[in-house]
């Protein structure tokens, strides 16, 4: 009775006896006034008691922070059943209006002001402890609990105001690393890292440049095993998404055995200086020695004809580079060197083979070539003597580019790829084999510009120069005449030509072969324009392809019968002319096709495996790397299908003497075939292939120059 009629009540009962007393019960809470609105409302039952719930949970307090996270606790409910299994809401916000400036933690016995006027964010939790995260950074956020159990909600605990700290970027210190001063190859070695920042950075370590480890921390520790030589670059990263992120690295020298880079064979010339080198990567700094036979150990001695260096590498530590020049290459020079290193950690040993040629002697009209082809006059020297002086254009770097011009004049219209090939030249070198430009100049210029130059050299008297005075003229509305001279160089060593033919801007050409110096090629369209080009071959190799030339065919063919009252005896006379021409050709094609074959037989004996006619694709009129070189050297004397006595058959019906390029034999003078056209196709390039009997061809992914053996 006498309770006032706008005020809260909170009653709880205690037991007690003779022993003492009871814990407390749960709180009942009770506003008269506002219980009688609720009930005049009819939100409230007045025949339903109030239930009691639990006390409010007390004690709210910070416990930690950063500048995106607020750790808080509190004490549960002291008023409760001891059975009450509470769960917990936390209710926190930022403060608009905050009344004090102070940045630290103020608590409030009474939060009503504030949670009608604010929204509150809300998590559960079933524990007395709870961080906030997310938050923003330099804020000041108001924080309260309730809790619950199955009588309902308590009332709200005091109020906890709390700032998070200020962000500032994150910072890195140098990786430390242990142990600090011998690292070896396969051990392992313990790295820290050590970052600073608000809010906590995430933190990377980097070895090499690859991720090893990352976490979200302030000091991050890892061991890293199996250590290798590359693991040099040690790094630590730290990045908080505030400012900018930071790097710190150190370098750290691994102890290991010697390995040993060199060049398995280095190409030189007698009378020339020539440079072996061997790249050595070690630590400690291993002794090294160069050798000619490692079993008996005979040294090569300082001194002399030999002058012995190792220089260090001031970029990278453990890197060395091991030298023996020799000043004049001799005879005796040829043949196997070894460098030898050796350190603490174990040994290794690489073999450079020497290959020596005979000096490169420069025909006269070579050193006219070069003047003629506008060779600067700082260069001009190379090629102005007997003998190449390959020394002036390397140590003249404006003379690199010049040498192109010094190779096209001494390739001399030949191809020389064969030769090369079998001398070791790289794919990347090759096209200086057949007078075009390489990419990297210097590369190809200090290892192999003498063995190129010895194929010049052996190629001279032996490899045909390439046709002269290519011409064409039309014969009907689909055939065309091709004519040319003989080489100018070596014409008595030609033993075949191949002419190419294509529409302008094409990349497909047709291709076809013949003993003499003239050619019908068919299949042409009147009013288009084609390019033309022809090379020469023997079993030896090719010259290079000629100028192209553009043809615009068009119908030259006229009838014999001009007029009606002729037409007759034009007829007449034209087949019995006709029928003699066939008679005879064929008469004089079959001895001449069997002179030429038995010619041909005897050099392919005498050649040995070297025999065939060597041609190739003239697909790099346009596109240097669309190369492909064919050998003819099937066992039964058949080259390229037709070469002596097959020009003036009609088709062969002998798959063993049949052409191995997929087309059919036809004769050339006036013999049908299954086309009835009067030549063998080749237009379906893509039947060559590794499997063709004697192809050897560019291989297009690496340009390597590789033959197929029958």
């Amino acid at each position: 009775q006498n309770l006032g009629n706008d005020q809260l009540y909170t009653f709880f009962v205690v037991a007690i006896n003779e022993n003492g007393a009871s814990l407390p019960s749960s709180v009942l809470h009770l506003n008269i006034a506002q219980y009688l609105q609720d009930i005049a409302r009819g939100t409230r039952d007045a025949g339903n008691p109030i239930a009691a719930v639990p006390s409010a949970p007390h004690s709210l307090r910070l416990d930690g922070k950063t500048a995106t996270s607020l750790t808080i606790l509190w004490e549960p409910p002291e008023l409760a059943l001891p059975t009450d299994r509470f769960r917990y809401t936390i209710h926190y916000s930022t403060v608009k209006t905050p009344n004090s400036t102070s940045k630290g933690v103020t608590t409030s016995s009474s939060s009503n002001s504030t949670q009608n006027t604010t929204t509150y964010n809300i998590t559960q939790t079933s524990s007395t402890a709870l961080k906030l995260e997310a938050l923003k950074p330099n804020t000041q956020y108001v924080i309260y609990v309730s809790a619950t159990n199955d009588m309902g909600d308590s009332r709200p605990s005091e109020t906890l105001l709390a700032w998070t700290d200020p962000a500032y970027p994150a910072f890195v210190e140098t990786p430390t690393v242990h142990p600090t001063s011998l690292v070896v190859e396969g051990s392992s070695v313990t790295v820290l890292c050590i970052a600073m920042g608000s809010p906590p950075p995430t933190v990377s370590l980097y070895i090499a440049g690859i991720l090893v480890h990352q976490d979200v921390t302030r000091h991050m520790v890892t061991v890293v095993n199996n250590i290798t030589r590359n693991m040099t670059d040690i790094s630590c990263y730290a990045d908080n998404g505030y400012g900018t992120p930071m790097q710190s690295s150190v370098t750290i020298t691994i102890s290991r055995k010697p390995e040993i880079i060199a060049a398995p064979v280095t190409q030189t010339s007698l009378g020339r200086p020539v440079t072996l080198r061997c790249e050595v990567d070690a630590w400690p700094r291993p002794s090294v020695v160069w050798w000619r036979d490692p079993t008996v150990r005979v040294p090569i001695i300082h001194g002399g004809n030999y002058k012995i260096s190792i220089i260090d590498d001031d970029k990278s530590k453990g890197f060395f580079t091991m030298e023996v020049l020799i000043k004049n290459v001799n005879e005796s020079d040829a043949g196997e060197f070894y460098c030898f290193a050796r350190n603490a950690f174990g040994t290794d040993m690489k073999k450079i083979q020497v290959v020596v040629s005979p000096p490169v002697h420069l025909p006269p009209e070579v050193s006219e070539c070069c003047r003629a082809s506008n060779m600067t006059d700082e260069c001009i020297d190379a090629c102005d003597f007997d003998e190449i002086t390959l020394d002036k254009v390397l140590n003249r770097d404006v003379c690199i580019p010049e040498f192109d011009k010094l190779v096209r004049c001494a390739a001399d219209g030949s191809d020389h790829r064969a030769c090369c090939s079998q001398r070791g030249v790289p794919g990347s070198c090759l096209d200086w084999c057949r007078q075009e430009p390489v990419d990297d100049n210097k590369a190809c210029l200090l290892q192999w510009a003498p063995a190129i130059f010895a194929c010049f050299d052996e190629g001279r008297e032996v490899l045909p120069g390439p046709p002269c005075n290519v011409r064409i003229s039309s014969l009907s509305d689909t055939s065309a005449f091709v004519q040319w001279d003989q080489p100018d160089k070596n014409p008595d060593q030609v033993e075949l030509y191949r002419v190419f033919w294509r529409v302008l801007g094409q990349h497909i050409a047709l291709r076809n072969d013949t003993a003499g110096t003239s050619l019908e090629i068919n299949l042409l369209k009147p009013g288009i324009t084609y390019e033309v080009a022809v090379k020469a071959g023997n079993h030896k190799g090719t010259s290079v392809l000629t100028s192209t030339i553009s043809y615009r065919h068009g119908a030259s063919y006229v009838s014999s019968a001009s007029t009606q009252d002729g037409a007759s005896v034009g007829v007449a006379v034209g087949i019995a002319f006709a029928v003699l021409a066939l008679l005879l050709g064929l008469v004089v094609g079959g001895w001449w096709g069997w002179r030429r074959r038995s010619l041909l037989m005897g050099k392919m004996s005498h050649s040995g495996s070297q025999t065939g006619i060597s041609f190739e694709n003239p697909s790099y009129i346009k596109e240097q790397n669309g190369d492909t070189v064919q050998i003819a050297e099937t066992p039964n004397g058949s080259l390229n299908g037709t070469i002596a006595s097959d020009l003036n058959r009609g088709p062969s019906t002998n798959s063993n003497n049949s052409s191995i390029n997929g087309g059919t034999s036809i004769g050339l003078n006036g013999s049908s075939g299954s086309n009835g056209f009067g030549i063998w196709s080749t237009q379906h390039d893509q039947q060559i292939n590794s499997n063709t009997p004697g192809f050897e061809e560019d291989t297009r992914n690496n340009r390597k120059y590789s033959r197929f053996n029958s």
